[in-house]
């Protein structure tokens, strides 16, 4: 048979499932009851006329569901085997009667029981209400009504007598399979989790014994009340009863009302349909009082055993619902612990960054500098002179490392706009590149489509990391010829095209040039150096710019990398009046090589200086004498540059409003904020190479300038933060 695509197939099966627990009740045992439920219908008909209820298929079903195949198999054998006996023997009745009767009666039960298996799950846990509904309405009334109209129809009964007889017959056999059938299943389930064993159940079973106790007295007329008040009782028991619990009562109450009716009648007259009170006075009122048993028993049954399973499962729902929470909370709490965690190694991380930026780049920067103002001695020998260019250029190599794996490995690029110039930007950074290859057969060229107008907002820190990281990369993979940067401006910002006449890169290479620590030569042998990161972080600050890039090379010819950077155009700025003094400036730095660095180029290009060793010294000179400038180193002893810097601010006058720069190894981007907050008005990165000093002191040295770019900065520090 073919099935819909992603359903669920259910065998149809009969015996006891993988899934359900096996049950300790032995295969004896279901012969036994079968055998005694005859026994008592037998003595239910010759007592009092007529049979209240059939219990014995009830006991064959949850035998045949209950029991594994051969053990189920051995049941249904016997007892149809005793069925056809008793029968004859002991009620004396006709061969074909009795067999079409026992035939039946195994036929019904095999039927329930394999329609139950089928829509009521393999386990057949009837704790839940709406398994035992289907078991009701699915399995048993559907199999008794069909048993009941093949028998009366085999057994020859009249049309007259049908609707009776067939009444007569569904009642007697489907209240009691209903009633023996899903008790003895429940009670064959396994002791759910964490629950009490019934015995140690005692307000349970109090509750269970009164309710019985009530229910006799009541059906036996000793306690004269109508037998509806039973009802109430029973369902407000039921609220606090187990399945198992209910079970127990179901049998037991079930009991004393069948054994009610039969001595006592009249308990039911309430309940007497159609019977007149002549019927009721004569000796009919079992006959006539049997339908309103039926209902009543009915009634017990709809009552009890879903009851209570519907408050079993909800509290399987709340059981289910508080496990759920606790698992989310538990995962929040989790989550929040590793968040936590995650948080503390970011900080960790920042500080272990900001130290070794620190310890690192203050010696690099002490060379750099010392080896700057050696270069300028005029009693140099040539081969000197050569020798501390290398030195130079090999501490330049070096700072540029550090400082490109700590950008790197904080991952994020913080973006600070400013006006400036372009054209000045990338000469600058052309000039270092020819500085660095001065030993080899390159040429570096600057082809300037944008005149000498080419002023933007935007980050110039980053443009020239960008444009050093592409031309170290070009000039590495470039043994001769020429490299160099083509400028031009659009309609959005700038075009700069980085160029080289290189060994260009294979096709199958270019998806990888961004991983990290890739080589396009990763061969032990590899002739360039390097990390392999400059191209992964160069990919970090276009994407920080809100710009794009393309690569366009070709093995043997060379490579083009389009960098497309979004920016406005900014004015030219203007320069003031020499203000015919030499400007005087503080210089505060721990280290006494750094502030001589710092001295030597600073009184290099005409200025004079005070020196302060800590933020405390730095405090009481400013408070004294008037400086154009101070740099400030942020972490010292004693005070730090921040906790100067506050101070001074809060000054009167000049003296509260001196330009201060920050001059620290750190990072600049982790101590943009702190600056921001300290009142410090930019950011002077060590190592302080000349060029960059200059720069720096011809900006905030110039009243009007400087106005203006405290402005900037003040505007930058609030973005960076």
């Amino acid at each position: 048979m073919n099935r819909a695509p992603g359903s669920r197939h259910i065998p149809w099966r009969l015996f006891r499932h993988e899934a359900a627990a096996r049950t300790s009740f032995p295969a004896w045992g279901f012969v036994a009851l079968f055998v005694v439920s005859m026994v008592l219908a037998h003595l239910c008909q010759a007592t009092f006329g007529a049979v209240a209820i059939w219990p014995a298929n009830g006991v064959l079903v949850a035998g045949l569901l209950l029991l594994d195949r051969s053990r189920a198999i051995a049941v249904l054998a016997v007892c149809f085997a005793l069925n056809i006996c008793f029968d004859l023997v002991v009620r004396e009745g006709g061969l074909q009667s009795t067999l079409i009767l026992s035939s039946l009666n195994a036929i019904e039960s095999v039927l329930i029981a394999l329609v139950a298996r089928r829509f009521c799950g393999a386990a057949l846990r009837m704790r839940r209400p709406v398994r035992l509904a289907r078991f009701a309405l699915l399995a048993a009334a559907p199999a008794v009504a069909l048993s009941a109209i093949v028998g009366l129809t085999l057994l020859g009964v009249s049309a007259a007598d049908l609707d009776m007889y067939l009444a007569s017959w569904i009642s007697v056999e489907l209240v009691g399979c209903l009633v023996v059938a899903p008790s003895m299943i429940i009670l064959a389930q396994p002791r759910p989790p964490r629950a009490s064993r019934f015995g140690q159940m005692s307000p349970e079973v109090g509750m269970i014994a009164a309710a019985c106790v009530f229910t006799a007295l009541v059906g036996l007329r000793i306690v004269h009340l109508p037998v509806a008040t039973v009802l109430p009782v029973l369902l407000m028991v039921s609220l606090r009863l187990s399945p198992k619990q209910a079970a127990v009562m179901v049998l037991a109450v079930s009991t004393i009302v069948t054994l009610s009716f039969l001595v006592e009648p009249s308990s039911f007259e309430a309940f007497g349909f159609g019977s007149s009170q002549a019927e009721r006075q004569s000796g009919l009122d079992i006959v006539t009082r049997l339908p309103s048993f039926y209902v009543y028993l009915a009634s017990i049954l709809a009552i009890i055993l879903p009851t209570s399973t519907v408050v079993s499962e909800k509290s399987r729902l709340q059981a289910r619902l508080q496990a759920h929470t606790a698992r989310i909370r538990e995962d929040s709490r989790r989550l929040s612990l590793a968040a936590r965690v995650a948080n503390e190694a970011i900080e960790a991380k920042r500080r272990f960054l900001n130290m070794i930026s620190h310890e690192l780049r203050t010696p690099l920067g002490q060379v750099a500098g010392f080896t700057s103002l050696v270069a300028t001695d005029p009693g140099l020998s040539p081969e000197s002179r050569d020798q501390v260019a290398k030195i130079s250029m090999a501490n330049t190599h070096a700072l540029e490392l550090v400082g490109d794996m700590i950008d790197f490995a904080r991952g994020e690029m913080n973006i600070e706009v400013e006006a400036f110039d372009l054209r000045e930007t990338v000469v600058t950074v052309l000039d270092h590149v020819r500085n660095n290859v001065l030993l080899r057969p390159l040429e570096v060229e600057f082809v300037n489509h944008m005149g000498d107008d080419a002023f933007f907002e935007g980050d110039a820190r980053r443009i020239r990391q960008v444009l050093r990281l592409l031309l170290h990369n070009a000039a590495k993979f470039t043994p001769h010829g020429t490299i160099g940067v083509e400028a031009d401006v659009d309609a959005d910002g700038a075009r700069l095209v980085i160029f080289d006449t290189g060994i260009g890169i294979a096709p199958d290479r270019l998806p990888h040039l961004l991983e990290v620590f890739a080589q396009d030569d990763n061969s032990a042998t590899r002739a360039q150096e390097g990390m392999g990161i400059g191209l992964s972080l160069a990919d970090k600050m276009v994407q920080a710019l809100k710009g794009t890039w393309s690569i366009d090379s070709e093995v043997g010819r060379g490579t083009r990398i389009s960098l497309n950077l979004p920016m406005t155009r900014a004015a030219r700025p203007t320069a003031s009046e020499d203000q015919g003094r030499a400007p005087r400036l503080l210089i505060v730095d721990d280290h006494p090589a750094n502030r001589e660095i710092l001295g030597l180029m600073v009184r290099a290009v005409g200025c004079e200086t005070d020196y302060a060793s800590d933020g405390v010294e730095a405090v009481d000179s400013a408070r004294v004498h008037a400086f154009d400038l101070i740099l400030m180193d942020l972490r010292m002893p004693r005070m730090d540059g921040f906790e100067a810097s506050r101070r001074i601010r809060t000054f009167e006058g000049l003296s509260g409003q001196v330009p201060i720069l920050a001059v620290s190894a750190e990072s600049r981007d982790e101590s943009i904020g702190a600056c921001r907050d300290a009142g410090i008005d930019g950011f002077l990165a060590k190592p302080v190479t000349q060029a960059r000093l200059l720069e720096t002191l011809s900006l905030w040295l110039d009243p009007a300038a400087a106005h203006q770019a405290r402005a900037d900065q003040a505007t930058s520090m609030n973005r960076a933060a």
